[in-house]
This record gives structure tokens, sequence and C-alpha cells, in this order.
């Protein structure tokens, strides 16, 4: 028989009326539960007893006020007192926070009945003995703050007293304010004309319900039912959960009830370990499984859930169809809640931009609007919600998944590089995307469903006034009112629960302003807003009673089952830790006998036990990864613990099991060693790929990781593009590679540029470098520039300046100074139309029989002659050493496989292109006898002399005379010898590339993954 069961029958035996008796219960789940009991005894409404949870039934005399109510009322109340006007707020100011806290102490001092005066002048006492540790010099700096600090101390009971008396004129009371009431004025209990109460199933009462229940036990007007164990009430040990209950019988004689389960009746224990927290959903759904197949009869289960946050995994992962979910879900852990605070920081984070226009008078006049970043926008736009809420509408207007007007927008925003969004921009960008339709039939489907997304990016994208908080509070409430109305018809969908929550929490706010005459600010308004959304609970309750019950730990108490599964079952959530969210400290609780955090524990340890009196099939459930983002850790709870060693040693019939359950181990293979074999698809792509073009970044791509080059070059994958509101590196060098251009193309007569020309040119650089940072990258605003992006410029201009000037000292040099008027004139730049063009080269290669044209190209910078030296410059941002262009034999035998050559590999291309050109092209015929130089020019560290790919003579010594003998060097200018060469090790590479026994893999040097973009893909990012 469970224990309602015992209640009801109890009841009746010594009731033949009913309905003059009221009986108090610890929920309203409970409640429910009973009087269904009265239900299937066939007791017909009108003669059952009135049964309550206890709070509701202390506190329904009283106007029903909402917690933000009682916390502006506080805020006021504290403000006055301390004669600090609410306009005054500094955001250093704490007791905004410390209000929440402060009515949860008030709650909890009337509720025991202590001494408010007394225990807040210790309080006041303590703070200052705090102050004697500050330094003299820290004394005297936070002297004013120290001041208002302990202010607020002495004139807490002040503020307790007064907040009291306002709430008392206002018919208003928190629940502790009411109990004290009550037990100190049993006449104000007695009203309610009960001829006898019944306290069932509890187990720890306050100071106030104690004092209530001795005058009621004393006019024999009570009768305390309890469930209680003789293995935690006989326990000789530490077992807390006896904890009040053993003073209580001492202290009230009758007890009814105590039995021997737990020590006497037969229970199977499963403990079982999960590597996943959501792969404890599973377990808890299989072991359903397996005690249905183990018993005939579908026995009534309960899954526990001390954290609920399992909630939907749990949800997914159940295969019952009928069931019932008593359980408060904090809002805070609502979709809704996670948008809601999007929202609040798209306004706070948002830049005003203004701008002179025209007025109808032809007068200028000073316009603005709000600019938000696109980094806020797109939390927004990818919102789960909000995404949630697109599905609805286009399953609405039957349209296909494609044609999401979220992706279309983002895709829009991404393709402008929209780093700063109007405010009006946004809320017409449905607008401005269905113009941008180019079929008709399929812009006119689209037009209801873009309608509604015109009205949603208008509620999401309006600038709010943050000087007038009623106007937010309704705005608001337009935005979740036009949520309800999408999802008005979905069935059971939770976010209906949350949309109708909020619905109400906004209007009742704004009302409770209107009415109460409250003035707060935008600060105050979203910090109570938060806390009230902390604090508030979804009661998901039904009167269904199905034979399997998803609870939290709470909802258990006084209900049975024959079958308990809990999950989440780890130390520190079960029993959860209790935070101590108090201006009380421990030790002045305890001298004041106010519940701490053991008291918690206790109540918790009571439940458990409790839980088992009556089951048969125990499973408790938890998860061992150190990763689980919950509360608690990654042991199993104290509790299974307790059960095996000590519960389990006193009763043999209980058995405990313990098992591990854990995900298959995916193979290390499968992921560390991707490997792509090459078939004739992706060689006959490959082939293709090289008769159209290989350039020195494809050779070196190869080089570096064969696996890069695939994704690259044969698969086609290429990086998405996103919104970069920060100039990232490759940015930068591309403007300064097309500052340093324009300026080689511009100055000097017939391209011909001298040291006059770049120092006329010197002073421009600036203003040239971010004009060519609004062309180059067109979206950086003016606004986009600073912090990083400003300092990013700067870079730039300080690059471009250095550059100019070593190029001025070299024609000035003594080397150059031989010549007339030294000048670069200018040939070639990144093959500008105007100038010569370096073209391509086509070298030939067999393969399988079958000769293949390789279409070698190159992009070079800037090609130019000066002192009777043809030069191929290449400029690099980043730094490079004259040791990094030089090549010797050595080099040469490895030039087709060392990652560490690819700024020599890149010249010498260059220069075989040149050569080609020079040879083959008619546009390099007046050039064709000149010295060739290929080389680098840093512009990190710029010298006055180009870094040009050159070879040191090659020495060896001399075994029997122990010298050095010199060998000649490596002959770069020798066209023949150069061309053979190249075509030599490009002919390895081109091989190495076409071997289908070499297959695409990754390479074992981890450093070049560290900037590659596909090393998510595989498996190294």
């Amino acid at each position: 028989m469970t224990f309602l069961e015992k209640t009801c029958e109890y009841l009746l035996e010594n009731h033949r009326d009913l309905v003059n008796i009221c009986v108090l219960v610890p929920s309203r789940r409970a409640m429910r539960s009973l009087r269904l009991e009265f239900r299937r005894r066939k007791i017909p409404n009108e003669q059952m007893p009135t049964v309550y949870p206890i709070e509701d039934f202390v506190s329904r005399n009283y106007e029903k006020s909402d917690l933000i109510e009682q916390l502006l009322l506080l805020q006021k109340t504290a403000y006055e007192i301390l004669q600090k006007p609410v306009q005054s707020q500094q955001p250093s100011d704490n007791l905004l926070s410390w209000l929440p806290i402060l009515l949860k102490d008030f709650n909890l001092i009337d509720q025991n009945l202590v001494d408010a005066q007394q225990l807040f002048q210790n309080l006041a006492d303590i703070e200052r003995i705090k102050e004697w540790e500050l330094e003299e010099t820290r004394k005297k700096y936070v002297q004013d703050k120290l001041k208002y600090y302990f202010e607020f101390w002495d004139k807490l009971y002040e503020i307790y007293k007064q907040f009291k008396q306002n709430l008392e004129e206002q018919n208003l009371a928190y629940l502790g304010m009411v109990y004290r009431k009550l037990a100190e004025n049993i006449q104000l209990w007695l009203k309610n004309g009960y001829e006898h109460y019944y306290f069932v199933g509890f187990n720890a009462f306050s100071r106030a319900e104690e004092k209530i229940i001795d005058q009621l036990l004393a006019m024999q007007k009570a009768t305390l039912l309890w469930d209680t164990d003789d293995f935690y009430m006989e326990h000789k040990g530490e077992n807390q959960a006896g904890k009040w209950l053993k003073r209580y019988k001492q202290k009230w004689q009758n007890w009814l009830w105590q039995e021997n389960l737990l020590l006497s009746q037969p229970k199977k224990v499963e403990i079982i370990a999960t590597g996943s927290y959501s792969l404890q959903a599973q377990v808890a759904q299989n072991i359903l499984n397996r005690w249905d197949k183990e018993t005939r009869s579908r026995k009534r289960t309960v899954i526990v859930m001390p954290d609920e946050n399992m909630l939907l995994p749990l949800l997914h992962a159940i295969s019952e169809k009928n069931y019932n979910i008593t359980l408060g879900l904090s809002l805070q852990k609502s979709t809704l809640f996670n948008l809601i605070a999007l929202l609040f920081e798209l306004q706070q984070t948002r830049k005003e931009h203004k701008w002179k226009a025209k007025n109808k008078d032809g007068n200028l006049v000073e316009k603005h609007t709000f600019v938000y970043n696109y980094s806020n926008v797109a939390k927004i736009l990818t919102h789960p919600f909000i995404r949630k809420l697109e599905q609805v509408l286009l399953q609405k207007y039957q349209l296909p998944a494609h044609q999401s007007f979220l992706r279309s927008a983002r895709r829009y925003l991404v393709q402008y590089n929209k780093v700063l969004n109007k405010s009006w921009e946004l809320k017409k960008l449905p607008e401005t995307l269905l113009k941008n339709e180019p079929n008709e039939a399929v812009k006119a489907s689209l037009q209801p469903f873009y309608a509604q997304m015109q009205i949603l990016f208008t509620l999401l994208f309006t600038s709010w006034n943050l000087q007038k908080v009623p106007s937010i509070l309704r705005h608001f409430e337009r935005i979740v009112l036009f949520f309800e109305r999408i999802f008005e018809n979905l069935q059971d969908d939770l976010e209906q629960f949350y949309i109708k929550k909020f619905r109400r929490i906004f209007s009742r706010m704004r009302k409770i302003l209107k009415k109460r005459n409250f003035n707060i600010d935008f600060r105050t308004f979203r910090n109570f807003l938060f806390q009230l959304v902390r604090d508030e609970r979804i009661p998901f309750e039904s009167s269904v009673d199905n034979r399997l019950q998803i609870m939290g730990v709470l909802e258990t108490r006084t209900l049975d089952f024959e079958q308990v599964i809990v999950v989440a079952a780890n130390e520190g959530t079960f029993p959860t830790v209790q935070k101590n969210k108090s201006l009380i400290p421990y030790d002045i609780a305890k001298h004041f006998d106010l519940p701490t955090y053991e008291d918690y524990e206790a109540m918790h340890s009571y439940y458990f036990y409790r839980l088992l009196q009556r089951a048969e099939k125990v499973a408790l459930i938890y998860c061992t990864s150190k990763n689980i983002s919950v509360v608690g850790n990654s042991e199993v709870s104290r509790y299974a613990w307790q059960l095996e060693y000590d519960l389990a040693q006193k009763n043999p019939k209980i058995s405990v099991h313990k098992t591990n359950v854990s995900f298959p181990a995916i193979p290390k293979k499968q992921h560390d060693d991707l490997v792509i074999e090459k078939n004739e698809e992706i060689l006959k792509i490959i082939q293709e790929k090289l008769q159209t073009q290989l350039s020195p970044t494809a050779i070196d791509s190869f080089i570096r990781c064969s696996l890069q080059y695939y994704f690259n070059y044969v698969a086609g994958i290429k990086e998405a593009k996103e919104v970069r509101d920060e100039i990232e590196a490759d940015t930068l060098g591309s403007i300064v590679h097309h500052v340093l251009e324009d300026i080689f193309f511009e100055v000097g007569e017939n391209h011909r540029v001298s040291a006059k020309d770049l120092r006329k040119v010197l002073p421009q650089v600036p203003e040239r470098v971010k004009q060519k940072f609004k062309d180059t990258a067109h979206l950086y605003t003016q606004e986009a520039i600073i912090g990083n992006n400003l300092i990013a410029q700067e870079v730039a201009i300080l690059y471009v300046e250095k550059f100019l000037e070593k190029q001025i000292a070299e024609l000035e040099s003594d080397d150059q100074q031989l010549e007339e008027n030294p000048v670069f004139e200018i040939l070639s730049l990144e093959n500008k139309h105007e100038l010569l063009r370096v073209e391509p080269a086509i070298f030939h290669f067999r393969h399988n029989g079958t000769e293949l044209q390789v279409r070698l190209r190159g992009i070079v910078d800037r090609v130019d002659k000066t002192g009777g030296i043809l030069r191929i410059i290449d400029y690099k941002t980043g730094k490079v050493e004259k040791n990094d262009v030089k090549v010797d034999y050595n080099d040469l035998l490895v030039i087709a496989d060392s990652p560490d050559m690819g700024k020599i590999r890149q010249l010498w291309i260059y220069k075989y292109l040149l050569f080609k050109n020079l040879e083959n092209n008619p546009q390099w015929k007046n050039y064709r006898d000149y010295f060739v130089e290929a080389g680098i020019y840093s512009l990190r560290n710029p010298t006055k002399e180009l870094l040009a790919l050159h070879s040191p003579p090659k020495k060896e010594k001399d075994k029997n005379k122990n010298q050095t003998a010199i060998i000649e060097e490596l002959k770069l200018n020798d066209r023949q010898w150069f061309y053979e060469k190249t075509e030599n090790w490009l002919t390895q590479v081109v091989r190495k590339i076409l071997d289908k026994d070499i297959p695409f893999q990754k390479t074992d040097n981890l450093a070049v993954c560290e900037f590659c973009i596909y090393k998510n893909i595989c498996g190294r990012g």
C-alpha cells in the first residue's frame, strides 16, 4: 500500500464527514495525487476534504504579488531610507544585485521567527570588523564608498521594517511575512473554519510552521501523518535523512507512521556509469524495455531528474507514448529567454550613426540612426528559436526548405560584408531580397512568407528608447504576441509554454510600473527581468495518472513507485550543490537557527530514501565524462555509496549491480588516416587542371600537404565566406600590394620612377592607404576603422612608407649613381594590360604514353629594369632574410620535395616564366639579352636592395691537402641549364601528382596544419 493510499484509508476510517477537514501537503503534485485516491474510492468532489499545498493555503488571504513587484517596492524602500535617488545609480552600485538575495533573507528570517533587529545589528558589526583589515591608504581612497556601504548595513533593519509596512498598506506580503503573522496570531489561521488539519508527508518545517503546529496540537486541531522508516530513524551513524524527524518524533510523541521497509523488502539496484551525458536518456529507455520484459504487468515507474537539462534528451529517447511530466522547468533554460538576452545585447552594443542631409527647405540638418554589428545580427539570424519559427512559416506556405529567408539574409550580408548594419536596412531586408528575385513566379509564391518575415525583422531590429522602459515592455509584448500567433497551431509544443509565460511577465511588469507608479531605468529593468526569469519556472503538471512519470526530485514527495530510475545521479547534482545565496554568513545563520546548506542536503537525503521505501527496482544512472555541462562532477552520487555500503549491508535482500555503458569506440584509423585514392575520375580532373594552369601556390600546396592540394585544386572546396569585422592578414597584404601597384604605375614619366618621384608621393601614402582600405575592403566603413582595424591601417601606412624610403635609398646608392639618372623602369605590374604581361609557359610531360602539356603560370607583382638588369619582384608582408632565397646543389636535389623551399620555388618559376617570355613573347623582344634576377622585397623588414635568388659557390674539402676547393655555383642565368633543371624538378612534382599509387594524404608536419582551412575536415582541427 502506498503512503497516499494509507493516508486516504486513515481519513475515511476516522471521519464520517470529510468536508470540514483540511489536508496540507508539500506540493501541488501531492495534492492532485491524494484527490485521485479519493476518486478511486468513489468519493464525490463535494464530499472530499479540502486539500492544499501548504504554501498556497498560507498565502491565500493576501493579494497575489509577483516577485518583480516585491523587488521594485524593496528597491524603492531601500533608496528612500538610504536617501539615495534611483536616478543616481552608478554602474558600480551593487545594491541592485543584492535586492533579490535580501528579499530571500527577509523571507527566511520571518519563516524562522528570528529577531531581525538583533540579526541585522550583528551583520553590521561583522562588516565593521572587516574594515579593520583595510590599509590606511585604501581606507582614504574608498572613504565615501565605505560610508555608503556601512550606512546600508546599519539601516538594514529599518529597510526590513519599512518594506513590510509598505507591503501591508497594499495588502501584499511575501510568504515568510504571512507565516510570521499566523504563528504570532493563531486566530488568523483558525478563521478558515476547518475543524481539523492534517499535515501529510512532510519531513522538515520552518520555526513558524512548528509554532503553528504546536498551537493546533494543543487545541487538538491537528494530526501529523509521516512517511518514515526504521533505517534512518534508528540509524546510529551519520545518515541525515532523519535529521528533523527524530526531533519531531521526540517532541510530538504520537507518531504516524514508521515502517520497516528499507531493511526488510527485496530490491534490485543498478548503478550505471555512462561516458556521455545525453547517453543517459537512451540507457533509461533500455532499462524500461528490459523491466517490461521481466515483469508481466506494467508497473508504476518514475524517472527522476535532479538536473532539468536532461528533460529534452529524455523526451527524445522515451518511446512510451503515455507519460506525465511533473517538473518545474526554469525559464532561464528556454531558447526564448536566450533570444531575449541576445536582443538586449543587440541594443546595448549598438552604435549611433550620424550624417547631414538636406531637408525640404534645402537646409542641412543632422540625422541619425543606430547600427548593429554583424556578429550580434548573425546570432539572432541563426538562433534556434528564430530558425524554428521560419520552419513553421515555410510549412504554412508550403515552401521548400531551400527557400529559407534566413539563409538568404545571411548570404546577402556576407556577400556585401555588412559589418555594421543600419536598423532601417535590416527592417527592410525582406523587401530588398524579394525585389532581387528575378523569377516572377517564385517572387509571387514568396510574397506572403516574406511579408511575415518583414514583420519579424521590424520587431527584432527596431531601436529601443532606452530612456522609456514602459515602451520597451510594450515592444516585447508585441514580439511575443507575434510569436504566439505563429506557434498557435502547434500541438503540445514546448515553445508555446515559454511564449505565454513571457507574455504574462511583460504584461504584468508594465501594469505594475503603471499601477504602483514605479520609475526605473533601463539597467534596473534588465536586472529585475533577468532575476525574475532565473527564479521563474514553468510547471509541467497533469492530472492524468499514467504508469510512467517524469519528475524532478521535489515533485516525488509523498509519491510511491515500484520502479525508480534516476538520471544524472552525479555527486553535486544529486544532491544539488547549495550555493550560499545569502547576505547572512554561515556562523550567524547557525547562531540564529536558520537553515544552512547542511539542512538542505539532509532534506534531499530524506527524499531519496523515502523514494526507495516501496520501490522494487532502482537504477541510478550517472555520467563519467569530465566535460559534462552540469553542476555536478563526474563521480557518482554519495547516495549510491550509502546504498551499497550501508543499506545493502544491513538488508541482504538488496542486490547491487554495477555496469558501464559507452558508445562503441571509433577505430582511430578512420579518423586519423584520411586517405584519398586516385581513381580515373580524379586523375582526369587533375589532368584538366594541369593543362589549364599550374601555379607556384598549387605546387607548394601539394608539397606541403597533398590532401590540402586535393581539397583545394581537385575537390574545389573553398573557405566559407564570412563577414569580417576585423581586417585579416591576407586583406592587409592585398591592400599594401595594391597601394604599391598604384604608386609605381602612376608616378614618373613613361613608367620611369626616380627617387624624386617617390619623394613627391611619400606624403600621399597615408591618404592612399586609407582610400584603398575603403576600396579594397569597400564595406569597412569609417565607423569600422577602429580598434584592431585602425591598427592594421596604421601598419599598412608604415609598411608602404618604410618601403618607399628604402626604394629611394636604393636609387641613391653608390651603385646606382654610376648611371646619370637612376630610375626603376616599370615593365610589368600584376599583368596590367597597359604594361607588358608575363604570359603562361608550356612544358611537356609524358604520362601513360601520351604527352601532357602543363600550363605553368604566375602573377608577378612587378618586373622592372634598373642598371641594365631585368628584375622579377615579389612583395612579402612577412619577414624575409637573405638566406631564405639562397639555393645550392643540395637544395636543388630536394626542391621537388622540401616544404621549406616555397619562396625559392616561387622565384625559380617566376624566373623560368620570364625567360620563356623573353624567348617567345614578342612584347619582350627588346629585353631578350638582359641579365635577369628574381627576388623578394620584404615589407616587414625592408632592405635597400632586392633579396635576389642566388647561389653561393659550392665548397668541397680536399682530403689529401686538407684544403677547401671552390666548385662552380649554380648556373642561374644560363637559360638552357635553367630550363633543363626547372623542367626536371617540375616533372618530379607532376609525376607524383599523377601517380595512381601515391594517394592524397595528410602531412606529418603539424605546423602546416596550424592555419590550414581544411584542418577540421581531416581531423586536425
